[in-house]
């Protein structure tokens, strides 16, 4: 159920793949792409570490 799935990437190219099979899309800032312009992809919420979306992601897990 693509309601349920979490993408998390670093490229707007990923953000577009999320977005491409209905699925909320963490994007995180360590790469290439900066904050402003993964949010300007689409991504449902950036943030600039891995351990933050990790966290979000086990957040969504348990509920």
């Amino acid at each position: 159920e693509a309601c349920r799935v979490l993408v998390i990437g670093d490229t707007p190219r990923d953000v577009a793949a999320a977005r491409a099979i209905g699925a909320a899309c963490v994007a995180v800032a360590t790469g290439w792409t900066s904050a402003d312009d993964l949010r300007a992809a689409g991504a449902d919420v950036v943030v600039e570490h891995l351990e933050e979306a990790a966290a979000l992601a086990a957040l969504l897990a348990t509920g």
